[in-house]
C-alpha cells in the first residue's frame, strides 16, 4: 500500500489508510511521501491509539523514520523474531519503555506518571 502526499483531505485520508493498513499487520510504504509527512501521519495515527510522542521520545524520534522505510522495517513484523507480541503499536510501545493496551488505549507509562 502506498500513502499519497498533498492537501489536508489527502493527509486525512492517509491517516485512515494507515490506520487501517497498520491494524491488519500490512506493509506501508511511505515513498510518496517526504518524511515529514510521514512522520505527521505515524504521529497522527499513535495519538489515534493513546500513544504519547512525549512520554515516549527515547524510541520516537523523526529519524526512526525513513520516507523509504516501511512501517515493517520502523516497528517490526507482526510476530516477528523478538517475540514481543503480534501488534506493532505494541511492539513500539515496549521497546520504548512502555505497554500499551489496545482495548482500553491506555499507556502504563502514562498511567505511571
Amino acid at each position: 500500500m502506498r500513502l499519497r502526499s498533498g492537501t489536508r483531505t489527502g493527509l486525512d485520508r492517509d491517516v485512515r489508510q494507515f490506520a487501517v493498513a497498520f491494524e491488519d499487520g500490512q506493509t506501508v510504504h511511505f515513498q510518496a511521501l517526504a518524511t515529514t509527512r510521514a512522520w505527521k501521519v505515524v504521529d497522527n495515527c499513535l495519538q489515534r491509539r493513546g500513544l504519547n510522542k512525549h512520554s515516549h521520545r527515547a524510541f520516537y524520534q523523526m529519524e526512526n523514520i525513513d520516507s523509504h522505510q516501511t512501517i515493517a522495517e520502523v516497528f517490526g513484523e507482526p510476530g516477528d523474531a523478538s517475540g514481543l507480541c503480534s501488534d506493532p503499536i505494541q511492539i513500539f510501545a515496549e521497546r520504548s519503555g512502555g505497554m500499551f493496551h489496545p482495548t482500553s488505549g491506555r499507556n502504563d507509562m502514562e498511567a505511571a506518571s
